[in-house]
């Protein structure tokens, strides 16, 4: 039997990221916020749920930094906003409005030690560490190198916490190990480009500064050595989860790439024959993201014949999956849907909880 994928989610404080709603595969999710409160809250949620899900949760009330330590964390009135590092003053409008609550002494982790203690290779890592990236990244690079597929960052476009490490030195990271940057997404509402700040004058979020941004990463050279060597059960089954990961993070599009890689290696009909079940997983998945409406150069896309194309089975028969798994899906592609239920209310959040 194969292993759940490993998530380790840093600053988890709000439950499952959406991403991960309704995943295929099952999850072994860890999910770390120094936060007690908000610690208390995911433990009520994983309790509600026990027994009732095919994911397996895993709290933990640590931050992540760079290495293990104690620090000190701020936490405000705005429970989501708790960091390690102090606020700059005037970096940003949305936080002088923020009351700053308390400071308590925590205990913090790196990824390269969570690992060596609980004896585990993540998979995919989800990080929104409130000025924390680059030392979470870190602290981690032998995981990122050698084991993590994929990394979904938030990274701050602003000078909004004292001492902490510039966006561009995390994306520096990431690129010399070979990640290659696919997307960038608004916090919270999830379409293209970034989370703007606006002030009392501004007129709409077009008319504020660039605050925060949402940056999905792929190990890249990693799935392409998966692919070039043997393939196994274990193997196939991390390269399914890379190309499903794509697809439920709005990069279908660089999914298709990576299967296009598997495609000039390995005849996919026999694949299926020798790994029926992980197969049918990402076509029935991909059946899905095939059917979504598509736009401007693509609005012709003949969804039967590509998948055809690329599968050698017939689209309709591969939609295995529910009705609600297929709108959940169509929800992270939907531009006009995610401005009118993420931007326009304003103040919501990009996390649901445990399924």
């Amino acid at each position: 039997m194969i292993d759940k994928i490993i998530v380790l989610d840093i600053g988890g404080g709000g439950g499952i990221h959406r991403s991960w709603d309704d995943f295929p595969c099952g999850l072994k999710y860890y999910s770390f916020d120094p936060n007690p409160e908000q610690t208390k809250d995911l433990i009520e949620q994983n309790s509600d749920i026990t027994n009732k899900s095919k994911n397996e949760y895993v709290i933990i009330n640590k931050g992540v930094t760079g290495k293990t330590e104690v620090r000190r964390v701020n936490i405000f009135d705005n429970r989501f906003a708790g960091t390690l590092y102090q606020h700059t003053v005037g970096g940003c409008y949305r936080f002088a409005k923020m009351k700053l609550i308390s400071q308590i002494e925590v205990e913090c982790i790196s990824i390269g030690d969570l690992c060596k203690d609980e004896n585990i290779h993540p998979d995919f890592l989800s990080i929104d560490a409130e000025g924390s990236t680059y030392d979470v990244l870190h602290g981690g690079i032998e995981q990122l190198k050698e084991n993590v597929l994929g990394v979904r960052v938030e990274l701050e476009l602003s000078h909004l916490y004292e001492h902490s490490p510039k966006f561009y030195e995390s994306i520096k990271l990431l690129d010399e190990i070979g990640y290659k940057f696919i997307r960038m997404e608004t916090c919270n509402a999830g379409f293209f480009g970034a989370t703007t700040d606006m002030n009392k004058y501004s007129v709409s979020s077009s008319d504020a500064m660039p605050l925060t941004t949402d940056v999905i990463f792929i190990n890249t050279p990693l799935i392409r050595s998966l692919i070039d060597h043997e393939i196994t059960e274990y193997s196939l089954y991390r390269i399914v989860s890379s190309i499903i990961f794509c697809i439920h993070n709005s990069c279908g599009f660089y999914g298709m790439d990576l299967l296009l890689y598997l495609k000039k290696r390995y005849d996919l009909s026999r694949l299926s024959v020798e790994y029926e079940d992980l197969m049918n997983l990402l076509f029935s998945e991909m059946a899905m993201y095939f059917t979504i409406e598509r736009r401007n150069i693509n609005k012709d896309f003949d969804a039967a014949g590509e998948f055809y194309q690329l599968t050698g089975k017939q689209l309709e028969e591969q939609s295995s999956r529910s009705s609600e798994s297929l709108g959940k899906l169509k929800h992270i592609y939907d531009e006009d849907g995610l401005y009118e239920n993420w931007v326009k209310p304003s103040g919501q959040s990009d996390t649901v909880k445990f399924n």
